[in-house]
């Protein structure tokens, strides 16, 4: 209502706050009301200024269609929209099971485990000395599907992914808790074991329920965990292994495309432990439309092949480093799962502590975590309205410090002295 002379006047006053010294203290007047209800934070520690290349520059960081919850993990702000609406399905692979203490195989090692178990070697090819050597299949579906006849696949498969040792591993932990945050979880998977569930009830977290194929629920309203190719705890007919199997599912049965076809069109989905050149991307792509939401967490080297958007799934890589035993080290995996769960878990008191350590800091400590948490922050009026009255009881130098922050990055701080309308997170800061 108090625009045009009101707010060229309160532009000038801004500008004499944003010559070369401070002249005054900064001061702000909040809205009045309670704030709306929240349940989002990332934790109390403070981010350090990270190298030039993690910071990267302002343009890069002030991109509003992504967020870091960690240095080494981007988040487009939809997938963690549509978390924190309900509309999130977790797709979890065999990835997320090699890490110890579940050290289980992927289904490339079960297939080799399996033909060991059979006494079969894998195909044969002709090496330069014109001798026959065994090779690994092309396509593991079709070489389990070859399998003697009297070798029983199904019940030496589920005891090679139910070993006495194997536990649930801390990316199983992460991801139900992730899954839990909000509402009821929701969490497909094409793994065989059950460290999912058993994870679930390690952190107390209630599965409302539970499906084992090939009896599986309707796609686009559904929440607890799908086992959607069998498992240990379901029955034999329902584990897919070989190419029969496969297509009894995705095609003359079609129990699992049935299942996915909606789901996929309901639901946003983020897949956890695949990679593009597994069997199972394939089958999962029959499910797959132009309308399907799509995001893939997977290494970097990975997340840059192009060949994830002809799927229409979006790459989100992180750094995997080698550990002492040659295998890949997927810490940065675990780490932005859990703190996008501590996100998602955290209330107002929280937030205000948050935002309070973040502007006492000041924001030539501001690192691209904190950066981005705090452009969240000052798009709700609650977290503008925490913003405002944490920089009152600042020294002068401090508060312009802030003040020019604020007016390098929000864009509206600037149009609402051009007469412009603004929303209400900005109304808090003017």
């Amino acid at each position: 209502v108090r625009r045009d002379t009101a707010a060229t006047r309160k532009h000038q006053n801004t500008m004499q706050i944003l010559g070369p010294a401070p002249a005054r203290r900064v001061t702000s007047v909040t809205g009045s009301g309670p704030p709306p209800t929240q349940h989002l934070d990332v934790g109390t520690t403070i981010s350090s200024p990270h190298q030039s290349e993690k910071q990267g520059s302002r343009a890069s960081m002030n991109d509003m269609n992504k967020m870091n919850l960690t240095e080494d993990v981007v988040l487009p702000r939809d997938l963690i929209t549509a978390h924190r609406e309900g509309d999130l399905v977790i797709f979890v692979g065999a990835g997320a099971s090699v890490d110890p203490p579940a050290r289980l195989p992927s289904f490339k090692e079960l297939t080799r485990r399996l033909a060991e178990r059979a006494s079969v070697p894998f195909e044969e090819t002709i090496d330069d000395n014109g001798k026959k050597v065994p090779q690994e299949p092309r396509e593991y579906d079709r070489f389990l599907g070859a399998m003697p006849k009297n070798f029983d696949l199904r019940r030496h498969a589920l005891e090679l992914v139910s070993p006495p040792d194997s536990r649930p591993n801390p990316t199983h932990e992460a991801i139900m808790r992730l899954s839990a945050a909000y509402r009821e979880p929701r969490v497909v998977t094409t793994n065989y074991d059950d460290h999912l569930a058993e994870a679930a009830a390690a952190a107390g977290i209630d599965l409302p329920a539970r499906w084992d194929a090939p009896f599986l629920p309707q796609g686009d309203d559904f929440s607890g965990l799908v086992h959607i190719h069998g498992s240990t705890k379901g029955v034999q007919r329902g584990v897919v292994l070989t190419d029969e199997d496969f297509g009894n599912a995705y095609l003359s049965n079609g129990w699992a495309t049935r299942f996915l076809v909606p789901m996929f069109r309901r639901y946003t989905v983020l897949f956890v432990g695949y990679s593009l050149g597994d069997l199972i991307m394939r089958y999962l792509a029959r499910g797959m439309s132009a309308e399907t939401r799509c995001y893939a967490l997977v290494s970097e080297d990975k997340a840059a092949r192009g060949d994830w958007e002809r799927l229409g799934v979006q790459p989100i890589g992180y750094p995997v480093h080698k550990r002492k035993d040659g295998n890949g080290n997927h810490d940065a995996l675990v780490k932005a799962l859990q703190a996008w769960d501590r996100f998602a878990r955290m209330g107002e008191k929280k937030h205000r502590n948050r935002v309070k350590a973040i502007i006492e800091a000041g924001p030539e400590s501001l690192g691209i975590v904190d950066h981005d948490y705090l452009m969240f922050r000052l798009e709700i009026p609650a977290g503008a309205r925490d913003f405002t009255k944490g920089t009152w009881t600042l020294p002068p130098e401090k508060a312009w410090a802030w003040l020019r922050w604020i007016d390098g990055n929000i864009t509206e701080f600037n149009t609402a002295f051009k007469g412009e309308s603004t929303s209400e997170s900005t109304n808090e800061l003017l």
